[in-house]
């Protein structure tokens, strides 16, 4: 599954038809409404290159054991008040949420589908996630995100 960019998510929400009549009664319902969030912890997750130059807090991560070996799930919070998400596999980041998580005595979110864990102290990174862009040994263009 490709993940989005949070300009492709706001694109989709925004061009969403509305049929007659339902902007009323779906503001009526968002006056109780608990947002779904609030069960599962869902937030959606982007591309690590909508989050270049970005301020940002990392609050948690999951470690998650993938056919290609281990990756990572990054729960970040973004200077406008919303919640993004990212996976990573690589070299850069991993250990950095890791190693954090041991400082900053992290603990388990209650989420149980990956076994989030949530930082006590939020990883800061004012200039968001970093990229370098390569071409590998074999040929091939790569780009390496780490924490700016």
């Amino acid at each position: 599954m490709k993940t989005k960019t949070v300009q492709e998510i706001d694109a989709i929400t925004t061009a969403l038809p509305v049929p007659a009549g339902a902007a009323g009664v779906f503001t009526d319902a968002l006056q109780t409404a608990t947002p779904a969030g609030e069960y599962t912890g869902a937030v959606p997750v982007v591309d690590k290159s909508a989050l270049v130059g970005v301020p940002l807090l990392i609050v948690g991560y999951a470690p998650i054991e993938g056919k290609g070996g281990t990756y990572v799930f990054a729960r970040c919070l973004l200077p406008n008040g919303s919640y993004v998400g990212i996976t990573d596999g690589g070299m850069a980041i991993p250990p950095v949420l890791m190693k954090h998580g041991e400082n900053s005595g992290a603990v388990d979110s209650g989420f149980d589908a990956e076994r989030e864990l949530v930082f006590r102290s939020p990883l800061y990174c004012p200039r968001g996630l970093r990229e370098s862009t390569y071409t590998n040994k074999d040929g091939i263009d790569a780009t390496t995100y780490w924490i700016g």
